[in-house]
């Protein structure tokens, strides 16, 4: 059993009070996911552990990983059922460097839900706790992951030929002024913030959704 330091501990009643606000939202869209979580067994502000579960998601397994194990982050990947290298969901992260001011992203998630209509896709833009943006794209086939990455591939380039110094897609790419698209979270095993995960930081950052 982890035990975690009085700061930490601190925060538990905050932390399962949201789960148990949220908990039925995340299991209406990801339930029977397997359960990722993230804890931080030397503290909130030290260096954050991952785990990938067999635990189906459930509102009240979400809580026991609170419990048990002082989970505070979830993530996935949003697996079919019963296959687990189908797609439900894809997603493109807008990952920016801490320098960068949100207008940046939030610009390049109007530009990217442009190109989807174009492909006559949309997107659900999800606030990611931090300074990005995820689109997550609801998928009515579930295709293989590895299919997904290869039409959004594309649509990434097209997205960085129109707006080069908005994008890049290069890897491992530190920008002041760019942001980096990122699609490779879209296989097994792979995964991102769940809408509604809490992400740590002293005011407990949420994984919003947003219109």
């Amino acid at each position: 059993m982890l035990s975690p330091r009085p700061e930490d501990a601190a925060l538990q009643p905050a932390i399962l009070a949201h789960y148990q606000r949220v908990g039925d939202l995340m299991e209406a869209s990801f339930g029977n996911d397997p359960i990722v979580f993230v804890n931080f067994p030397a503290g909130f502000g030290q260096q954050p552990a991952f785990h990938i579960t067999d635990v189906p998601l459930t509102a009240v397994k979400l809580l026991w990983h609170v419990h048990r194990w002082y989970a505070l982050e979830f993530h996935g990947w949003a697996p079919l059922a019963g296959d687990e290298y189908r797609l439900r969901f894809a997603q493109i992260l807008l990952e920016c460097p801490p320098p960068m001011a949100f207008d940046r992203p939030r610009a390049g998630a109007f530009k990217l839900r442009e190109l989807l209509r174009e492909e006559r896709l949309d997107a659900i833009p999800l606030l990611d706790g931090r300074r990005g943006v995820a689109l997550w794209i609801p998928l009515a086939d579930a295709p293989r992951a590895e299919a997904v990455r290869a039409c959004l591939h594309p649509l990434c380039d097209r997205a960085v030929a129109a707006e080069p110094m908005l994008f890049t897609t290069e890897p491992n790419t530190i920008s002041n002024d760019r942001v980096h698209l990122h699609v490779s979270s879209n296989a097994r095993y792979r995964y991102s913030a769940l809408p509604y995960s809490l992400r740590r930081g002293p005011n407990l950052q949420v994984c919003t959704p947003v219109s």
